[in-house]
């Protein structure tokens, strides 16, 4: 079974959530999991001294139009250590998801 599925996304959804984070904050590599090995692959790395800025994920047990997991942007201070977070509000306004730490 996937992380998509075997994580819950959250007792406390909409308000607080469980994602997955691909992409840490400061770091040049974008990785991306892959379902049916249930590993996260690295896809490419930025080939200057950029970083991305922020971390960026999925959120589980959600599916976008695509087929693919819900995208989640996470705005912190510090890379989260761990490929699994936890925390945030929802913005619904935008129309995205948005989680602060």
């Amino acid at each position: 079974m996937s992380l998509v599925n075997r994580i819950p996304i959250g007792k406390e959804s909409p308000n607080v959530i469980n994602c997955i984070i691909e992409i840490p904050k400061d770091t040049n590599a974008k990785y991306e999991y892959d379902e049916a090995l249930d590993i996260f692959r690295l896809n490419r790395c930025l080939y200057s001294s950029m970083r991305y800025t922020s971390s960026f994920g999925f959120i589980p047990q959600t599916f976008a139009l695509d087929d693919d997991p819900l995208d989640i942007v996470i705005y912190n201070n510090i890379p989260i250590p761990d490929r699994h977070a936890r925390g945030g509000q929802t913005d619904r306004r935008a129309g995205h998801n948005r989680q602060r730490r």
